[in-house]
């Protein structure tokens, strides 16, 4: 058993040395304006960065830019980021720590922005940790805040919202309607989405850096690669009259499994959340000898396990960069024996019939360019005699499951 969870997590770490972050076509311009042609790392920044990495070629070493050497710099066709001078609102947005006064907390501050939106209006985005502002321009105008707030007031939640009034009264347009205005929340979806209108309704050129995560459906074959366990132990009162009152210890077993798998990745934070379904079939087969400790005799004890899992539970994704991740996942296994599967003694007639269960799982996986994963997976102990007085038989898992994704159905998420 311990040298195949070795083997698995070897296999897993070279999967994530074969996915590190890679280097993209970009550039980034200087303080005297010079724009330099170069290969900049794909950080996929959650949060506004004060760095930046790069390569003038694939083949030279790795360099180090900060937000004192550049006015600019982005990957192309994808990310652009802007240095400016801005007032922050740098009140905390985690519920513990919430202001209670409505008052914005302002903060003069050089940031890297983050262009979301490029045309006639402009929209721009600041994330720190608990912190998250937009901004807007109109033209070459400066740069605003728009202004929001979350705050407590008599022991409620409540929001200061006066980017609404900013943007009803600045953006005028036939397209652009108070009613609509109110339907715009603090969050990079639904401004762009107005920002792009506006600047449809002004027959403005506009260029959109703002990627719409969608949500998904992976649909994937899954073979996988195991070893198994199963204990059958004798669990009734000593004094209960019955025979064969032994333990029974079976050997670790390889499996080979076979299954497919849904994945339901969610559209919110870049999709780092996903529920997923997996039934497969597995297959145990052991025999060992026992202790009959009501003669003390060996006896011979089989089993032959066959059943239909589903496992399904909820999985969270770090990406390593645009094309790779980890993700971690937990959740439920639920086990249907099937073929008459049971535990039997060579010295009785009566045969001990497996029982439906389920048991908990844990699994750390790398996935790479949402087509192929690799996941090692562990299932703790299920109780396959659930419903004996007598025994109890637990089984338990370690798997390394590969997934080919072939089918990907992709749901409008314009909410």
């Amino acid at each position: 058993m311990k040298n195949f969870i070795s083997s698995c997590l070897f296999i897993l770490i070279f999967a994530v040395t074969q996915g590190q972050a890679k280097y993209q076509e970009g550039y980034y311009i200087t303080n005297n304006n010079e724009r330099v042609t170069c290969l900049i790392e794909d950080a996929n920044w959650s949060k506004n960065p004060y760095t930046f990495k790069f390569k003038k070629s694939e083949k030279e070493a790795v360099s180090q830019l900060g937000i004192s050497d550049v006015i600019e710099f982005g990957i192309l066709n994808k990310t652009k980021f802007v240095r400016r001078i801005v007032n922050l609102e740098i009140s905390s947005n985690n519920l513990n720590k919430l202001s209670r006064s409505k008052t914005l907390e302002r903060s003069e501050k050089e940031v890297f922005l983050k262009v979301l939106i490029e045309g006639e209006a402009s929209l721009y985005e600041y994330s720190a940790t608990d912190v998250k502002n937009f901004f807007y321009q109109e033209k070459e105008g400066l740069i605003q805040l728009l202004e929001y707030k979350r705050y407590i007031e008599n022991s409620e939640v409540k929001f200061n919202e006066n980017y609404k009034n900013q943007l009803f009264s600045t953006f005028t347009c036939e397209d652009i309607t108070l009613k609509a205005v109110r339907k715009v929340d603090y969050e990079a979806r639904n401004l762009s989405r107005f920002f792009e209108t506006y600047n449809t309704c002004k027959s403005s050129e506009t260029t959109s850096y703002f990627k719409r995560q969608q949500e998904q459906l992976l649909i994937g074959i899954q073979p996988s690669l195991g070893s198994a366990s199963l204990n059958l132990n004798f669990a009734a009162d000593e004094s209960a009259p019955l025979r064969n009152r032994l333990d029974a210890e079976f050997d670790n077993e390889i499996q080979f499994r076979f299954g497919v798998e849904f994945e339901y990745l969610f559209s919110f934070q870049k999709q780092k959340w996903s529920i997923f379904l997996a039934p497969l079939f597995q297959r145990y087969t052991s025999s060992t000898q026992a202790l009959d400790t009501d003669n003390s005799t060996l006896i011979n004890v089989e089993a032959d396990y066959t059943s239909f899992e589903i496992a399904s539970g909820i999985r969270h994704y770090m990406f390593l960069s645009d094309t790779s991740s980890l993700f971690l996942e937990g959740g439920v296994t639920f086990d249907f024996p099937i073929s008459r599967s049971n535990i039997k003694f060579d010295t009785r007639n009566e045969d001990l019939l497996l029982d439906p269960n389920a048991n908990f799982l844990f699994g750390l996986g790398y996935r790479y360019n949402k087509k192929y994963s690799i996941l090692l997976r562990y299932q703790l102990n299920r109780d396959i005699l659930k419903n004996s007085e007598a025994y109890e038989a637990k089984f338990s898992s370690i798997s390394v499951l590969f997934t080919y994704y072939f089918k990907l159905n992709i749901a409008n998420s314009n909410r």
